[in-house]
């Protein structure tokens, strides 16, 4: 969602919006007239993904198989292997008749939820790291088609990344806090 916004006390408005990848970005303006034209622009370069016209009706499916053909040769046997095999049994049953320019991150959590709620072939739900594994093979093939000029951004780029602060993480107010320094007698006799 984006929003336009002033600054307390300051004659700065803030554009908040998230860009094609999903990262959020601020950038300030001096207007609100200003604002508003800069998330107009943003939306709308969001909206033009680079396509290229004669792929543009391109579905995941038919991306994918030429993209397998293409790594053959690029990948380690093991790694092709294992690519293929998640293409083709969880992902493209499920986003293969897609167009890849249409697909989204909206697409991309249906699916990783559809597969977390399923059982796995020895009747499991899938693990962590099988779920992990997946992504990244989706994630592999749309980054070609980044480069390919088919998708603006890849939509499974940061997905689920979001900034936890960790329990363990101390602040610098904290670290103030728990420093000691010694004191005269104790640094002489040290």
């Amino acid at each position: 969602m984006a929003t336009i916004w002033k600054r307390k006390g300051r004659d700065v408005w803030v554009v908040d919006y998230r860009n094609a990848a999903g990262v959020r970005i601020r950038l300030s303006a001096a207007t609100r007239q200003q604002a508003e034209d800069l998330l107009a622009a943003k939306i709308k370069e969001r909206k033009q993904a680079p396509t290229n016209p004669k792929d543009r009706d391109l579905t995941l499916a038919e991306y994918a198989k030429g993209w397998l053909e293409a790594a053959v040769g690029q990948l380690a046997p093991v790694t092709y292997q294992n690519y293929e095999q998640h293409l083709r049994v969880h992902i493209l049953p499920t986003l293969g008749r897609l167009r890849v320019a249409d697909l989204g991150r909206r697409h991309v959590k249906a699916l990783l939820t559809k597969l977390r709620s399923t059982k796995n072939a020895q009747g499991r739900p899938f693990a962590k790291n099988s779920l992990r594994l997946i992504k990244a093979a989706l994630s592999t093939v749309l980054t070609d088609a980044v480069d390919d000029e088919i998708l603006f951004a890849n939509p499974v780029m940061q997905l689920g990344r979001s900034k936890k602060r960790s329990a363990t993480r101390m602040t610098t107010d904290d670290l103030v806090s728990r420093i000691r320094p010694m004191t005269w007698a104790q640094a002489q006799a040290f």
